[in-house]
């Protein structure tokens, strides 16, 4: 597995080609399945996602990466920054979404979506169509930061993980051995200060580094940076 590295003029660059990815991983009409990922990066590509008019939602089933152990209404809440910028604009059936509840201890909480998981593919393995992925600039993916105990982790597809990334607090996190048995990943990653880690993880020595450990088994990787982001390259 080789990555593809696409460096974009601007965001709308970057939201043109996530865009372009999530179409040809959904034209299908058999059900697909789509990882969207949280934080800031992946808000005009939601938003621009939101604006098509001939996708057939009917047959697409949207989960989360990760989730803050916040009420959904909250600031920092993932579920809420979906909501907002993607679900509340398209015909999505509710049961076509599938949030990672947050109203229970955050071992339950991972425990109850492993769960929905295990509902939705029957048992089988968790294979995903297609997962977005944000990078922080210490090298974190979804919820597992350097040195957390998750990175290792092999058994279990979601776990709770307590962070001191801001903000504090416990999180709950789809784990690495799900992300590497999807048929397509997808990085988006924009601004000069994760050039670096973009370039340790590409180019040099990403030991420690989370984003370094998502190699898919037998899908695609590919890498969408703004010129910031990708400057080191």
């Amino acid at each position: 597995m080789t990555p593809v590295v696409h460096i974009c003029d601007g965001p709308e660059e970057l939201n043109r080609r996530a865009l372009r990815i999530f179409l040809d991983h959904t034209e299908s009409s058999t059900p697909k399945t789509v990882v969207l990922s949280g934080g800031r990066t992946p808000e005009g590509f939601y938003q621009l996602l939101a604006t098509q008019k001939k996708i057939n939602w009917k047959s697409i089933h949207l989960f989360m990466g990760d989730e803050r152990w916040v009420e959904p209404t909250h600031p920092y809440s993932n579920q809420r920054m979906i909501r907002e910028n993607l679900l509340s604009k398209i015909p999505l059936a509710e049961e076509n979404f599938h949030p990672i509840e947050t109203g229970f201890p955050p071992d339950e909480c991972a425990r109850r979506y492993e769960e929905d998981m295990g509902r939705f593919f029957k048992e089988r393995e968790p294979v995903f169509d297609l997962i977005y992925l944000g990078m922080g600039v210490d090298g974190h993916v979804l919820s597992i930061f350097p040195g957390s105990d998750a990175l290792y982790e092999r058994d279990r597809l979601v776990v709770a993980v307590r962070t001191d990334f801001h903000p504090p607090g416990w999180r709950i996190t789809l784990t690495l051995s799900v992300v590497n048995m999807a048929r397509c990943v997808v990085f988006l990653v924009a601004g000069t200060e994760k050039a670096e880690t973009v370039r340790r993880v590409l180019k040099g020595s990403s030991e420690g580094l989370p984003a370094g450990l998502v190699r898919p088994q037998r899908g695609e990787l590919l890498w969408l940076l703004d010129r910031q982001a990708g400057s080191l390259l």
